[in-house]
């Protein structure tokens, strides 16, 4: 189990690992497991075994992939200059020169040298132009973000947007490395400039308002969106109004914008959802049904929570019996929550079908042993 102490091992399998790694030269598979075995010979969190060194550098060397693994274990600390050796070895002979390079690159990076890590990505893309994708440019210009490079950033990003078959996954994309770096300011002086080029359009906008908005400028974002909708009217931008409303608990425009959402966009079980939240914050609990069953009608297969809010809202309006169906069709997928049975059992109650709700009630209880209110309800209907 993950953060579980590995306890020492019994049992001697060295003869066992000797002899499949003397069979599969080449087997990472099978030398990953015998580092397990090794690691559960001594303490999970210092190196345990003299020739883990060895293992690792040569596991490394045979598959630099291998890395993303070994990273994850607790004496990767200790064992970088292995294998970092090992990566050079495996550049060295050719092997997976790529991920050989993104690996030490991601190395430096866990040492917060930025420029050898800057370095190393360097050497990836000029390693085969033809294989460098937008992603690839997105992630050396995040690592010059990191060093507060700007500049020498901006040129990776705009990379990324020309050679890019989805310019408005590619914007967010980059707008999500200004984003953990905190670097909204800088971001916006990176929009002038899509702007100036006429690059992302309504998606360009949407972003630039979501900077607004994680900025904690709802006002200028506001503004941003209803620039987008006055030229064409957007579901994404009436639908993130909706949102804005809903924090300022403004109830009325919420549902405005998000009947405006939905009208644009029919197939989008968001949009119908933050509408029924608005109609139920101004109980208007029959419109909210209405709502409910189109989202019923737009949700993938097997999803149970439409079911659930449905019956919320036919529990207000006290149809018990259509709110009992709808949330056994909920329990039906997913068995292991308590809550649906609980709540059949409530709506059973109400139509004094006490036999029925008791069934459920322990049902309920088979699923959530030490839960008082089921209980208690139990004991009621006895």
């Amino acid at each position: 189990m993950p953060g579980s102490i590995l306890l020492p091992n019994p049992y001697n399998a060295e003869p066992l690992y000797q002899k499949a790694m003397t069979l599969r030269p080449s087997g990472v598979t099978v030398r990953y497991a015998y580092l397990k075995y090794l690691q559960s010979k001594g303490p999970a969190s210092k190196i345990p075994d003299s020739k883990i060194p060895e293992l690792v550098q040569y596991m490394i060397e045979i598959y630099p992939p291998s890395y993303w693994s070994l990273k994850k274990e607790p004496f990767f600390s200790d064992l970088l200059p292995d294998i970092e050796q090992g990566l050079n070895t495996a550049l060295t002979k050719q092997i997976l020169p790529r991920d050989a390079l993104k690996a030490l690159s991601n190395i430096y990076v866990t040492k917060n040298n930025f420029e050898k890590a800057i370095a190393w990505y360097k050497d990836l893309l000029n390693l085969n132009k033809s294989k460098t994708s937008s992603s690839d440019y997105i992630h050396i210009g995040s690592l010059y973000l990191k060093n507060r490079q700007y500049e020498e950033s901006l040129i990776f990003f705009k990379k990324a947007i020309f050679i890019s078959k989805n310019s408005a996954s590619t914007i967010n994309n980059i707008y999500n490395t200004f984003k953990r770096e905190k670097l909204f300011t800088e971001f916006l002086r990176f929009s002038l400039y899509l702007q100036e080029n006429d690059l992302g359009g309504n998606n360009l906008d949407m972003t630039i308002a979501n900077c607004w908005i994680d900025m904690g400028y709802p006002e200028l974002a506001k503004a941003r969106l209803i620039k987008i909708n006055a030229a064409k009217p957007h579901a994404p931008a009436y639908y993130r109004l909706a949102k804005l409303a809903a924090k300022e608990k403004n109830w009325d425009q919420m549902e405005i914008f998000a009947q405006k959402a939905s009208f644009l966009d029919q197939g989008n079980l968001s949009y119908y959802n933050l509408l029924t939240r608005s109609l139920i914050n101004q109980r208007k609990y029959t419109h909210a049904e209405e709502v409910a069953t189109k989202a019923i009608n737009h949700a993938p297969p097997k999803n149970p929570w439409v079911f659930n809010n449905r019956a919320n809202i036919r529990w207000r309006l006290k149809k018990h019996a259509l709110a009992a169906e709808d949330w056994e069709k909920a329990f039906a997928l997913k068995p292991d929550r308590s809550d649906f049975p609980y709540r059949i059992a409530l709506a059973h109650e109400q139509q004094g079908q006490f036999k029925q709700a008791l069934t459920f009630a322990q049902k309920a209880i088979a699923l959530a042993p030490d839960n008082k209110t089921y209980k208690d309800l139990a004991s009621r209907l006895k």
